[in-house]
């Protein structure tokens, strides 16, 4: 999802702190983890969950798309 500027919310840098998942990582998974789920009716914006992997661990990312300002949140 080139192009877009990534949006940290207090809540996922929260998750993120306690899990000791990096910015580093998220990114990582957006690039390169497999969708598997989406929710296209989720609001404000739709969202999906990705899994993507970060050496032998597994990393499960919730993202929202706001198309029209180019971010994902």
């Amino acid at each position: 999802m080139p192009q877009s500027r990534v949006i940290f919310r207090i809540h996922a840098i929260q998750r993120m702190f306690e899990r000791k998942i990096t910015e580093s990582d998220v990114r990582h998974v957006i690039e390169t983890g497999e969708i598997i789920e989406d929710y296209p009716s989720d609001l404000p914006y739709p969202s999906r969950l990705i899994l993507g992997w970060q050496g032998n661990r597994p990393i499960h990312i919730v993202i929202a798309r706001n198309e029209e300002a180019q971010e994902i949140i």
